[in-house]
């Protein structure tokens, strides 16, 4: 499980740093998603698809889809900016 906690804590971080380099402020920690956003995400559905959000651990590796979609890309992951969304819609998202 501590893998697990690992690999959220360090997809918060990169949300942080993707924020960062795009220059967008973050003024509230506490509106920021955090680990807990991010695990409170399992097993619900994606905000586009519906499709089922999950982590999964086997063989000493961990798999996700979960993602935090930001609404307006103006501003950074806040969690009244944020909707939980699968990697492949966001994927398709950010490619248009």
């Amino acid at each position: 499980m501590n893998l697990i906690k690992c690999y959220i804590k360090n997809k918060s971080k990169g949300y942080k740093e993707q924020d960062r380099v795009a220059k967008r402020e973050i003024n509230n920690k506490e509106n920021y998603i955090s680990v807990e956003w991010l695990l409170d995400c399992v097993n619900k559905n994606c905000q586009s698809c519906g499709n089922h959000l999950y982590i999964d651990f086997h063989d000493g590796n961990v798999k996700s889809n979960i993602t935090a979609d930001r609404m307006n890309n103006d501003y950074a992951h806040n969690i009244d900016n944020t909707l939980p969304c699968c990697s492949w819609c966001n994927c398709c998202k950010s490619n248009k």
